[in-house]
């Protein structure tokens, strides 16, 4: 599963579970209302977590054998020769 599909699939469950509390449980006062809101609601920010995993999974360098996380569009100075790194400031 990609982080794309697991950010779908929470949003689903979110969805589900809001609606089943409206319309199985139409008392918002109710202990199973408030049971499928909190559900929806952990779903929701697991749903944005993995939104903001996945943005910093695409800032990652593709060539840094470190991992490290770099701005938008900027190389991995690590990757890069001093070469490199001269053209690429060039360009700014």
């Amino acid at each position: 599963m990609t982080l794309d599909e697991a950010i779908k699939r929470e949003l689903d469950i979110v969805k589900r579970s809001e609606r089943k509390a409206a319309e199985q449980f139409p008392e918002p006062y109710s202990i199973a209302h408030k049971t499928c809101m909190q559900c929806a609601e952990d779903h929701r920010q697991l749903a944005e977590w993995l939104k903001e995993l996945s943005e910093t999974d695409r800032r990652t360098c593709d060539t840094c054998r470190y991992g490290k996380v770099r701005p938008q569009d900027e190389p991995c100075c690590d990757c890069l020769s001093d070469d490199d790194i001269d053209k690429w400031e060039a360009m700014e």
